[in-house]
């Protein structure tokens, strides 16, 4: 049975669940793998999550919450104030938005797609 978009999306959106710092949680790269996320990602773009978003404000702040709690120059990141992302490690990277789900939806697409390319390599 083929999970429906709709699934697809939520399952995306409650990745920070599956992360924790206690010993309950698993990798962000388990949770990519356990969504399907790199068989999924031709079906999903930015405006899909953030009209998901729209609906859920907790998933906002799920995954604003897991850009703060980063130990790691790596990755993406979001900015709940100025509704920007961009990596650290890239100043030409930095991009603004005109709504926080806006922002999440594409920090969401670009953290998972450098964390899945990653794990490719």
């Amino acid at each position: 049975m083929t999970a429906s978009r709709e699934e697809n999306v939520l399952a995306i959106l409650s990745i920070p669940n599956a992360l924790s710092s206690n010993s309950n949680g698993i990798s962000l790269l388990d949770a990519i793998r356990e969504t399907r996320y790199v068989q999924i990602r031709d079906s999903l773009d930015a405006e899909m999550l953030a009209e998901a978003l729209r609906s859920d404000r907790s998933a906002v702040e799920r995954w604003i919450q897991l850009s703060e709690d980063k130990r790691t120059s790596g990755g993406w990141y979001v900015l709940r104030e100025s509704r920007e992302i961009g990596q650290l490690s890239d100043a030409c990277s930095t991009r603004t938005f005109k709504t926080i789900e806006d922002a999440v939806a594409n920090f969401i697409l670009n953290e998972l797609d450098s964390a899945s390319s990653h794990d490719a390599a």
